[in-house]
């Protein structure tokens, strides 16, 4: 028998929720786990829709993407009348996963996207599949697509979201706080004076900025006043228009540091004080494992905002509307070190350390 863990690659932090859970199989010494992608099963056209049409309308068309959020968020007529379509077509453009499942000898899927488990959960239905269904949710809030009656267990980030898939329905005794898994690499570390002789900074208050989906001008201001006298990292990631017109500031200023992408996120984020990043919710849960204070900027509306309530008000994160923002929290921080530690200490609150393995163990205690 053998553990398929699925994911969608519609954004980057689903893939990485499942690499982390597929590594803690291997560490738990299970040899007969597979990782795949289930847009790998749909045809051309539906994965082209899924991967590109998603990343087009939240970096092109936040308001569609808030519109849609919102409204297939709450139980209607209507969002009943698009449960049936979304279900529909994604299982006629999955007929080839359908077709693995039932030629295969899984016992345990455990997925990390909405669309898997509807899909799944369908089939498990619908076919002599015999296998747990375990759903692994990847943000801080939890929206309906999730609750499907089908799973067999959840698996989430925060009591908040255990009590949200409760009110749409889920028993309690389903759902598991654990925290959201990242990979192990993020578990290791460095004497701190040794990652900064690896990345050729000082030891000295620093910023670490990811900053490829966020808003270009936001960043840029805030780098203009902040390198002055912050050391700040910049990770570009595929954005080479933003590191291309960061590149020429770091030419007259020694703290300033820009990269595309970075290896090695797990010790960058070691050494930093500060993180500004988009509250997606795996590199806000990156930043969980390392205790390190976020500034939070750019989200997509629905789920991302959702993450930044819920980390605000944990007292891990400030919310920067603007640039002016950014620059007044990085600097109150910078002035303040018992803010800062406040932070680092607000941390106790959120499920920390080996989540991964935690939810394995959790699996194969109950095989």
């Amino acid at each position: 028998m053998s553990i398929l863990v699925l994911y969608a690659s519609a954004g980057n932090g689903h893939r990485r929720a499942a690499q982390a859970l597929y590594e803690g199989f291997i560490l738990a010494g299970r040899s007969d786990v597979v990782m795949l992608d289930i847009l790998d099963f749909t045809p051309k056209w539906f994965r082209k829709f899924y991967r590109d049409g998603y990343a087009w309308v939240v970096n092109n068309a936040k308001w569609l993407w808030r519109f849609a959020f919102d409204i297939s968020n709450h139980s209607s007529r209507r969002s009943i009348l698009i449960d049936s379509w979304r279900s529909l077509l994604n299982i006629l453009a999955t007929r080839e996963l359908g077709r693995y499942l039932k030629h295969s000898d899984v016992s345990l899927v455990v997925t990390t996207h909405f669309m898997a488990s509807d899909v799944l959960a369908y089939y498990k239905q619908k076919s002599n599949c015999r296998y747990r269904l375990v759903c692994v949710v990847t943000d801080y809030v939890v929206h309906r697509f999730w609750a499907e009656e089908g799973v067999d267990k959840y698996f989430v980030g925060c009591e908040e979201a255990k009590h949200e898939l409760v009110d749409m329905g889920i028993s309690a005794n389903k759902v598991s706080v654990m925290g959201i898994p990242v990979p192990a690499s993020f578990l290791r570390t460095l004497p701190k004076e040794q990652i900064m002789k690896r990345f050729g900074l000082e030891d000295k208050f620093t910023v670490l900025m990811l900053a490829s989906a966020v808003e270009s001008g936001l960043i840029i201001d805030a780098v203009k006043i902040l390198m002055r006298d912050t050391q700040i990292v910049v990770g570009c990631g595929k954005n080479e228009r933003l590191r291309k017109e960061l590149e020429p500031l770091q030419e007259i200023s020694p703290t300033l540091k820009i990269y595309g992408m970075i290896d090695e996120m797990e010790l960058m984020m070691s050494m930093a004080d500060v993180l500004v990043t988009k509250p997606g919710g795996l590199v806000v849960s990156e930043a969980i494992v390392k205790r390190l204070p976020m500034v939070l900027v750019d989200p997509i509306p629905g789920q991302e905002e959702g993450n930044r309530d819920f980390l605000v008000n944990k007292g891990v994160a400030k919310y920067a509307r603007g640039s002016v923002d950014l620059i007044r929290h990085i600097l109150r921080l910078k002035r303040d070190r018992h803010e800062l530690e406040r932070m680092r200490l607000a941390f106790d609150s959120l499920p920390q350390g080996d989540v991964a393995g935690r939810i394995v163990e959790d699996l194969l205690t109950s095989e």
